[in-house]
């Protein structure tokens, strides 16, 4: 009987079987996952993360650091923000990439966190980059962890408020596995339809260790076909009133287009298969 060799860097290099995950460590492997998804998809993108640490997403940058040789290996660089504002505003940067000569990489997949407060705080900052929008080869997520018993925070905080004033879809993920599957739903969302999308999640799940049942980037999402139009993702030179209608009438329409098509995929994900569902236990797509 051959023995089997079992590394700490397994739960993020694995590639079928089962891993064990903290959930912090569950937003790692997402990103890792996202830059082989779009490997093997063809595409040669880059990923970015940043934000502003705080409860209940307490060392999601201690778990960045401890694995800065690998998501560099992956093309992903890590820059803390110094507040949730200009965090939001760099992720904004990514999405612009076109703009400014002719860049080196098709897409940059970019991640924001912070805690419920930062996002109240950091509101305006998103909506003014959710209303620009997104790379079609890039996309923006937003990782919103909330106190809802102000356990460790001044108030409580609910984040969906900020973020359907800021015309933001929330998905709800609930526990390590969904993570993994609503995030890559979240970013074949946001490049789908020009938005940016959040993923909530609340101390309960961001506290959790487990097992979870791999291939994480090769199960499929279906893009659904979108009306004629002009494109939802971002373009140059748009007025605020321009900008305003086509979230309205042009990005927020194709989401449960997305969501739909998501029922005729011959092999699912657990976690995004709950993404398009819906979800259970009041959580899933809101």
């Amino acid at each position: 009987m051959t023995k089997t060799v079992v590394t700490l860097q397994d739960k993020y290099r694995q590639g079928e079987g089962q891993v064990m995950l903290s959930a912090l460590q569950g937003v790692v492997r997402l990103l890792l996952d996202q830059s082989r998804r779009d490997r093997a998809a063809g595409l040669n993108t880059a990923g970015y993360v940043t934000g502003y640490r705080g409860s209940p997403i307490t060392t999601l940058d201690a778990q960045l650091w401890a694995s800065e040789k690998l998501i560099t290996e992956h093309h992903v660089r890590f820059e803390p923000g110094l507040n949730e504002e200009l965090a939001a505003t760099s992720v904004r940067g990514t999405q612009q990439l076109d703009w400014y000569g002719k860049p080196n990489v098709d897409g940059v997949f970019a991640l924001w966190y912070a805690k419920g407060v930062g996002v109240e705080r950091a509101g305006e900052a998103i909506k003014a980059a959710n209303f620009e929008g997104t790379h079609p080869k890039g996309g923006a997520l937003l990782l919103c962890g909330d106190d809802h018993a102000a356990k460790s925070s001044l108030t409580a905080h609910q984040s969906e408020h900020v973020l359907m004033t800021a015309m933001v879809p929330v998905l709800y993920p609930a526990t390590t596995d969904e993570i993994l599957g609503f995030g890559q739903f979240g970013w074949a969302l946001s490049r789908a339809s020009g938005l940016y999308v959040a993923m909530k999640a609340v101390t309960d799940t961001l506290d959790l260790t487990t097992t979870v049942t791999l291939p994480g980037h090769r199960f499929p999402i279906a893009l659904p076909e979108i009306p004629a139009g002009p494109s939802p993702n971002l373009r140059i030179g748009m007025s605020a009133l321009d900008q305003e209608r086509m979230v309205i009438e042009r990005r927020l329409p194709i989401v449960p287009l997305f969501h739909r098509a998501q029922s005729h995929r011959p092999r699912e994900s657990r976690g995004a298969r709950r993404a398009a569902d819906g979800g259970e236990r009041g959580q899933g797509l809101a």
